[in-house]
């Protein structure tokens, strides 16, 4: 039973790895995306909608990296102290 519970528990972090990489990936995507889109309409006359364009997918992008990885490790603290008691108590 214990080889089975840590076989699903590798296989979760697995999953969760996959899932992160895909997010920074399109993170990433989105991005460059914003910022391609927003130096193309400042050069060609819309200088105030790139910059409103550029400074809100650029705080928009940040904000969620920031959050997310506060929650993150949230997580991961309670996860830890969780184990911490289970194996004091």
């Amino acid at each position: 039973m214990e080889q089975k519970a840590l076989d699903a528990e590798i296989e979760g972090l697995k999953n969760e790895a996959k899932d992160t990489m895909r997010g920074q990936f399109f993170g990433l995507v989105i991005g460059l995306a914003t910022i391609l889109s927003s130096a193309y309409m400042s050069v060609n006359g819309a200088q105030i909608a790139g910059g409103f364009m550029g400074t809100t997918g650029l705080v928009g992008l940040v904000s969620v990296f920031v959050i997310g990885r506060r929650r993150s490790n949230s997580k991961s603290t309670s996860k830890n102290k969780e184990i911490a008691e289970k194996e004091v108590g």
